[in-house]
């Protein structure tokens, strides 16, 4: 079968290309046709950014999914969230797709596969009751990242970006602790949660350049968790903090779960979704056609203050 997939070209450039599709799925996977994908801040667009981070060009754009069962083990017609590529036909396995309940929008449901992410951290280094939890960055990752943790028994969440905007927009989500990175030295906010400082360190993607001033303020014995892989020069840093203050680490690798957790999960985040816990609407700043996916990219790596979720429409 041909079909179109979204690919990063080059630095600066993206395009659907046709592809070819093996229709023959296995016992346990799924034909989707998305309807619309949710493009926000993560590997493709920093690949798109050109990232120092070595990546082999073209690449196809990974991203969350709200679409409809083609064919497969699960009900034809079926409407469902996951993550996958960006392209007119899809597989998947039908344990990693989400039913999405009628009465759910497209826009929220969107937001599922992002929210599944972001619950890896949550799992893996679950707050203890009433501890303070940082989340750095607030693209759209680190946002839900931050709004679970806040669901799950932290004491106070806060959460650091230099993007005014994007503070406003966490408000709005019910962080009601921002720090303005942009605006004062972050020494200066996170002296508020002094005396007992960091005790679980959360970097979104996003977040990985605010690496270096949070760390000396993570408490001794605290825990920090990266949803991306830092620099050389910011892995040695990292690497310091650890062996002075016996910080636990935990890597992108690390908060993967096991497969039987992720369904297990999946039903609770779509209701929070579905009920507004985990809240989404500020979140999805633009809704465009699936030939404006440039114009998406290009938003995304140079007006990040305006563009975080984009609805791409297929």
């Amino acid at each position: 079968m041909r079909i179109e997939r979204l690919a990063i070209i080059d630095a600066g450039r993206c395009a659907f290309e046709s592809a070819e599709l093996d229709e023959r799925l296995a016992a346990d996977q799924v034909l989707i046709r998305p309807h619309a994908a949710l493009l926000c801040d993560g590997p493709a667009v920093s690949a798109f950014a050109g990232s120092a981070r070595p990546v082999s060009l073209p690449c196809e754009v990974q991203a969350g999914l709200l679409g409809e069962v083609v064919s497969g083990p699960l009900p034809v017609g079926m409407r469902v969230a996951c993550r996958g590529s960006v392209s007119t036909q899809v597989r998947a396995r039908a344990s990693e797709c989400a039913a999405v309940p009628d009465e759910t929008s497209d826009e929220t449901a969107l937001f599922f596969a992002v929210a599944q992410e972001a619950m890896a951290s949550v799992r893996v280094a679950p707050p203890r009751l009433g501890e303070n939890v940082v989340v750095l960055g607030q693209g759209v990752p680190g946002n839900l990242m931050a709004q679970l943790y806040r669901l799950s028994g932290a004491g106070q969440v806060a959460v650091v970006d230099p993007s005014a905007q994007r503070l406003a927009v966490a408000q709005q989500c019910g962080l009601e602790k921002t720090f303005p990175a942009g605006e004062r030295p972050l020494r200066e906010c996170l002296d508020e949660l002094a005396p007992r400082g960091i005790e679980l360190l959360c970097v979104a993607e996003e977040g990985l350049r605010l690496l270096s001033e949070a760390l000396p303020f993570v408490a001794p014995h605290g825990i920090v968790t990266l949803q991306a892989t830092p620099d050389e020069a910011e892995a040695r840093r990292l690497w310091t903090a650890v062996v002075e203050r016996s910080l636990a680490v935990l890597g992108a690798p690390g908060l993967r779960l096991t497969d039987e957790r992720r369904s297990a999960d999946a039903p609770l985040l779509m209701d929070w979704l579905a009920a507004g816990r985990l809240w989404t609407e500020p979140l999805c700043t633009h809704k465009l056609a699936r030939h404006q996916a440039q114009d998406a990219f290009g938003g995304l790596r140079d007006r990040p203050d305006e563009f975080l979720g984009i609805m791409l429409q297929m």
